[in-house]
């Protein structure tokens, strides 16, 4: 697996807004980070969690090992959505 920093950077930020944003039942975020192929899930629930609700936000599979990131137009894609992710948690 190879990251590269900047997606490193923006992983970091998104698990540093995680940890400071979340309330327990209140306002959680879920996120599982598979190291050996360097992708995460992340899910957000606004309100809190109990096991009837639907996620406010949800993305799955964010691939962030450059053996995936194909092309140019790629890495834009994913830089917009790791900026969308920050952005939502900024928010929160």
């Amino acid at each position: 697996m190879n990251l590269d920093k900047k997606y490193i950077d923006k992983f970091l930020k998104i698990m540093e807004l995680s940890i400071k944003k979340n309330i327990p039942g209140k306002r959680d975020i879920f996120i599982n980070f598979y190291g050996n192929i360097g992708v995460f899930n992340i899910r957000i629930y606004k309100n809190g969690w109990n096991e009837n609700k639907i996620e406010d936000f949800r993305d799955d599979g964010i691939c962030l090992d450059d053996r995936f990131i194909i092309d140019e137009d790629h890495k834009k894609y994913l830089d917009e959505k790791l900026d969308n992710i920050i952005k939502i948690i900024e928010e929160l």
